[in-house]
């Protein structure tokens, strides 16, 4: 096993020359266990792991595949202040390395930050970070002191949240809406205006089932994609939140 601490200062063909030599040991390393692991019980759809904004390795993604029976990531890529998340591209890549296909991202975009959200893009490109959705967190007016600088007119924050969304569909990238019941109402005032698209709802009621949102649904969704329902625990040595999708 092995760890990378990557300074942000490293050229980008270094940087991509090292994370490339990792995976490429790691490969190997996987290889000489293959046939073990293909007896090991069929992973499931019941978990999804949130690694929050931490540099993971290989052998953390392969310990978190195991031991939660997880199929997919979703890793984060834009914080709340706007920042970039420089994990996020070597993260993906690990990820991947470990065996996870189904991998996706999610930015946690302040108001302001639409030009964040195509930085963003642009870097994760840049450094060959492969994924497939990206979900927007509509948050952080009724579970946090920071709005993240929604306005109190409603209507402004649609038009926000379809910038937002134009940005990252303008980038040829599937999109999805990431939010509470009480967050999307209040921000929003229960606009129906994105219910087309897929939705990743949170409610740590701890468990893995919809019956919760389909007592008080939201935003004219009939059904959501999947649920964040556990508030995050340490697992393998890494931060995680638990998912489940059907």
């Amino acid at each position: 096993m092995f760890f990378l601490n990557i300074g942000s200062c490293m050229s980008k063909a270094t940087r991509n020359s090292l994370v490339q030599d990792i995976v490429t040991r790691w490969n190997s390393t996987l290889a000489m266990f293959q046939r073990i692991l293909q007896q090991q019980r069929a992973l499931t759809l019941a978990h999804i792991d949130f690694p929050e904004l931490k540099l993971l390795n290989v052998p953390t993604y392969k310990c978190l595949q195991d031991t939660l029976s997880a199929k997919f990531v979703v890793i984060g890529a834009l914080r709340e202040d706007g920042v970039i998340d420089k994990n996020a591209d070597i993260n993906i890549i690990f990820a991947r390395a470990a065996g996870f296909v189904d991998i996706d991202i999610y930015f946690y975009p302040c108001a302001s930050c639409i030009n964040e959200i195509k930085d963003t893009l642009k870097y994760l490109e840049d450094y060959n970070a492969k994924f497939n959705r990206v979900w927007l967190c509509i948050w952080g007016v009724t579970d946090a002191k920071n709005p993240e600088g929604w306005s109190s007119v409603q209507d402004k924050n649609v038009e926000i949240i379809k910038k937002m969304v134009d940005t990252v569909k303008g980038k040829n990238y599937d999109y999805g809406i990431y939010t509470s019941r009480d967050n999307w109402i209040e921000i929003t005032g229960n606009t129906r205006e994105f219910n087309d698209a897929p939705l990743l709802y949170y409610n740590y009621d701890y468990k893995n089932n919809f019956d919760d949102f389909y007592r008080n649904p939201f935003g004219g969704w009939q059904t959501p994609t999947m649920k964040l329902y556990t508030y995050y625990k340490k697992v393998c040595g890494a931060e995680v939140w638990s998912l489940w999708k059907p």
